[in-house]
């Protein structure tokens, strides 16, 4: 479990993209499954506003760009199956 708290959530097909970086499977959406996750704070795990404030999935390269409050701007893109 974690203590992240979301925020800023976007959908991209069956994709959803929190906080965090983490980026969920949700074709049954009861059952959501953790596909990919990239932390841009690593020196607490305690809810707050730390760490992604926003990102943007939207490219069709498939490269996700996230803002982190204190840290920057991160451009990351999955390792294709």
């Amino acid at each position: 479990m974690t203590t992240s708290l979301d925020h800023n959530l976007y959908i991209h097909g069956h994709l959803v993209y929190a906080s965090g970086l983490r980026i969920l499977d949700v074709p049954d959406s009861a059952n959501p499954v953790e596909v990919g996750f990239f932390d841009s704070v690593t020196w607490t795990d305690s809810p707050g506003f730390d760490a992604s404030w926003s990102n943007y999935p939207f490219f069709e390269s498939g490269v996700v760009v996230f803002t982190s409050r204190n840290e920057s701007l991160f451009v990351v893109r999955g390792q294709e199956s």
